[in-house]
């Protein structure tokens, strides 16, 4: 007799994908790999957790040196939908990134305050394009946006007072290409 599929609430998946995102005024590619699990809520819908690893990356002007270290973590909600091996999927994430940053003054009139992190949280929007070669295992693309709600521009004292060094976009576009494993 043929096994009874398990119900949609015991659908778990654990996905990896290679991420890179763009940041700041100046176009900085960082470069990443994201970790995720998602579990099934219904047959179409699922809750999902990731993190984010991300390569720190410099800026430089000329008052300072920066490296900005991100530490991005995803709670979300999404839908998928399927057609033969294709699907087709929409998410929202809640991120919250502790954005930390180390610095040197080029110039001895400039002042490096504190702190030295910053907790910014965003909206993430995203589609996603997939192939499943088998039932268990598919191929994915996605496109987004990490829309920061509280980010504004790193200052630094100088005597002709406060400057901007990096000022994040409105929204910083990623894509998104990997795999996932449906467990069970």
């Amino acid at each position: 007799m043929p096994r009874e599929p398990p119900p949609a609430v015991a659908a778990f998946e654990a996905t990896v994908s290679y991420a890179p995102e763009l940041r700041d005024a100046a176009p900085t590619v960082v470069h990443g790999v994201r970790l995720g699990m998602a579990w099934g809520v219904s047959d179409e819908l699922q809750i999902f957790a990731a993190y984010r690893f991300q390569f720190p990356f410099d800026e430089a002007n000329d008052l300072v040196d920066l490296t900005l270290s991100p530490h991005p973590f995803e709670l979300g909600l999404g839908g998928r939908w399927a057609w033969g091996p294709w699907g087709l999927g929409v998410a929202a994430a809640l991120v919250n990134d502790v954005l930390s940053w180390s610095a040197t003054a080029k110039d001895e009139t400039v002042r490096l305050g504190s702190p030295t992190w910053r907790w910014v949280v965003s909206l993430a929007p995203e589609v996603a394009f997939s192939w499943s070669p088998r039932p268990f295992l598919g191929l994915f693309l996605a496109v987004g946006a990490d829309i920061p709600l509280n980010d504004g521009p790193l200052v630094v004292s100088t005597p002709e007072g406060p400057v901007g060094v990096v000022d994040s976009w409105p929204a910083r576009p990623w894509v998104r290409f990997g795999m996932d494993v449906r467990l069970f």
